[in-house]
């Protein structure tokens, strides 16, 4: 079913059964717009009812339809409305579905640990009424948000979990979010074959499943791997092909992701005309619908338009919002990058001082969050080449400060060697 909109029927009879399962009908049919306004509909007839079970199954089923109208926040406050009502009423059955999307909602809009949160009292949930597939979905939801979070060896091990559990019990719609999920922190981790290994396993049971949106969330993250790359137009075909599915299926939010994706690449290959306009395209639908978390990267691209293009203060403006966003939603990479951007920001604009500050609080970010990987193999892959960067930055910058020089080449060193020992067997 389009989206996992939760409904039981049974006997239609009441005005509001009816016109939630017009609003159903709708939304399997891809008329997102028409089932937003029958769910609408159908919440005011089940409030006159007497309804808070059915009211509760409803909301959720409207805060799907919104989010994926790139209404997030709207999305939110309804999934609010729907939990506290199955809480109230005992509508366990339904309150795991509500968790599930809430959780995911949270994340997206930048509140990871609220998201942790609804996803840890799903996986509670689920344990307590002996719900074995519901534990394999709340342990994969679970998992990517400790990933945005910044929590990668706990994300793996709650990951990991989840795809044996859905293997073994044949749930090839977990099988594959757990695919994925283990393909981004892949990414995170610097290990572009494994994401790609565990992109193409996932694509595969999304085909199978007829699963159109999923599908391009896979091409979406596949493009990722061509742009980091430097295979641009590869990126950019994938992009393209996950941008009209996103499209057929009516997600909003999903084509906004391609559209701002595309705006990188045009950056990469010098047509910033062209970047500025789809990233702010991209930013009006991620700022109206309040998806922190992709507005941060859009307003990052757009304050290195405006650096390459001269206008500092534009730039200093956008890098500042992405940089309070970002302490907001709390994601230790998302702030690396923002704070080594305002380093080169500060530098090109002839602020040496300022960038030196910049690139210092990005490093340390970089070796905070190394810290927390909890297995040897992760800490040894986490430096990738774009780790160092600001550490090349600070070497160049203290060429007046010998000393201060001498201990920036010994980080970069040692960070070269992790990356160096990366898949070799380290005994000591």
């Amino acid at each position: 079913m389009f989206g996992g909109a939760i409904m039981n029927p049974g006997v239609i009879v009441e005005r509001w059964r009816r016109t939630a399962l017009a609003a159903e009908r709708a939304w399997e049919e891809r008329r997102v717009a028409a089932a937003i306004r029958l769910y609408r509909k159908a919440v005011k007839e089940a409030e006159r009812a007497g309804e808070p079970v059915m009211l509760g199954v409803i909301l959720h089923n409207l805060g799907l339809a919104l989010d994926q109208d790139g209404d997030g926040q709207g999305a939110r406050d309804v999934l609010l409305r729907a939990r506290e009502l199955l809480t109230a009423a005992d509508g366990e059955e339904y309150l795991g579905a509500v968790l599930k999307t809430l959780g995911g909602i949270e994340v997206e809009l930048g509140d990871v640990y609220a998201g942790i949160a609804c996803h840890e009292a799903a996986l509670e949930l689920a344990r307590t009424r002996g719900d074995t597939d519901g534990v394999a979905g709340a342990r994969a939801d679970l998992g990517i948000a400790l990933k945005d979070a910044g929590r990668l060896s706990e994300a793996r091990d709650e990951l990991t979990a989840a795809l044996e559990l859905a293997q073994a019990q044949g749930l090839d719609q977990v099988t594959a979010h757990a695919l994925t999920a283990l393909g981004l922190l892949a990414e995170k981790l610097h290990r572009p074959d494994e994401a790609r290994d565990r992109y193409g396993a996932a694509l595969s049971r999304y085909e199978k499943l007829a699963d159109h949106g999923n599908q391009a969330t896979v091409l979406y993250n596949l493009a990722s791997l061509n742009d980091a790359a430097g295979e641009w137009d590869e990126a950019a075909r994938l992009l393209d092909d996950a941008h009209a599915r996103y499209l057929r299926a009516q997600d909003a939010r999903g084509a906004a992701d391609c559209r701002a994706a595309l705006a990188s690449i045009e950056i990469m290959q010098g047509n910033l005309a062209r970047a500025r306009e789809l990233h702010e395209e991209a930013a009006r639908l991620f700022r109206a619908g309040g998806y922190r978390r992709r507005l941060v990267d859009s307003l990052v691209d757009l304050a290195a338009i405006a650096r390459d293009e001269g206008r500092f203060s534009d730039g200093g403006q956008l890098l500042a919002e992405a940089g309070r966003l970002a302490a907001e939603i709390g994601d230790p990479l998302e702030i690396h990058d923002v704070e080594l951007h305002q380093g080169d920001l500060c530098f090109t604009a002839g602020d040496e001082s300022a960038a030196r500050s910049h690139y210092a609080r990005s490093a340390e970010i970089m070796r905070q969050q190394r810290e927390q990987l909890a297995r040897e193999d992760e800490a040894l892959s986490f430096f990738g080449a774009d780790r160092i960067e600001n550490i090349d930055r600070l070497i160049a910058l203290s060429s007046g400060d010998p000393g201060g020089c001498v201990a920036w080449i010994e980080r970069a060193k040692g960070q070269e060697l992790l990356r160096r020992l990366d898949g070799v067997t380290v005994t000591h």
